[in-house]
Parts: C-alpha cells; sequence; structure tokens
C-alpha cells in the first residue's frame, strides 16, 4: 500500500504553482528523462511516480513511496514516511552567491534517523511548491509518529 495517494500529491503539485519546463510530472518531461528514470529507479509494485525536478544533469523525484535524487552521478534516495523535516539551506545557498530566496535551489531534507540528503530543485515557484509539499509530508509524518519516536 502506498504511504500517500499519488492523486493528492499531484494535486498538491498542480496547487502550488510549481509546474514549469524543467518540474512537472515526468510523463510531460523529455523522452531522456523518462528513459532515465526508467533505467535507475526500480519502483516497488504499488509505488507511482508523481513528479520530478530537473537542474542541469541533477534530478529529483518524488513517489508515493520514495524520494529520489541524482546529483553528481550518484543516486540516494529516502523513504516518504521517513521524512520529517524540510528545510532550505540558507548557509549552502550563501556558499553558491545566491542573494535571493526566489534563487534558491537547495533543500535539507531530514530522516527519522537523523539522516540528512541535500537535494538541488529547480529555483522559483517549483521551488517553493516542492518544499511546501515536503513540509507537509513530514508534519503529516510527525503526527503519525508513535510517542517517543
Amino acid at each position: 500500500m502506498s504511504s500517500y495517494s499519488g492523486s493528492v500529491l499531484r494535486a498538491m503539485f498542480r496547487r502550488s504553482g510549481g509546474i514549469s519546463q524543467h518540474t512537472n510530472y515526468p510523463e510531460e518531461l523529455s523522452n531522456a528523462f523518462q528513459r532515465e528514470i526508467r533505467n535507475t529507479v526500480s519502483l516497488e509494485e504499488s509505488e507511482e511516480v508523481v513528479f520530478a525536478s530537473l537542474v542541469g544533469n541533477s534530478w529529483f523525484l518524488i513517489t508515493t513511496e520514495r524520494l529520489f535524487c541524482k546529483q553528481n552521478g550518484e543516486l540516494s534516495e529516502l523513504r516518504v514516511d521517513e521524512l520529517v523535516d524540510a528545510t532550505s539551506d540558507h548557509a549552502a545557498e550563501v556558499l553558491r552567491g545566491v542573494r535571493s530566496k526566489a534563487s534558491f535551489q537547495l533543500l535539507r531534507l531530514l530522516s527519522r534517523t537523523g539522516r540528512e540528503l541535500l537535494v538541488q530543485v529547480e529555483s522559483g515557484p517549483p521551488f517553493f511548491a516542492i518544499w511546501s509539499i515536503l513540509k507537509s509530508i513530514a508534519k503529516r509524518n510527525s503526527r503519525a509518529a508513535p510517542a517517543g519516536a
């Protein structure tokens, strides 16, 4: 069973205004990207791809079960139900020379176990839409956490 409804996550994404040329439902992105996803990510039987963000050679993909990030040729993943926080990484953005929140691209994801994952997504409305959705997921996960977890 999926941790999250694909249709609900897609509706959140659509309403958030995050759709752009490089951040969209995977079927709306390039054929080359769709092939890369099929060749890189093994989906579980109940897992649905929700949306993706491409930045250069890096990408971030959200499914109903997991979050995937491919940066510098390395693939990382985090189970959606393990996400407990998503924050913008102001310090890293300053080091990149970013002077405006509209140019932010880096999100720091925190799991229940304390594992951190730094992901890069498209700046502007897609950044804020993805951040908002990840914050919503983290909040839901925090409410669902057993006492003492």
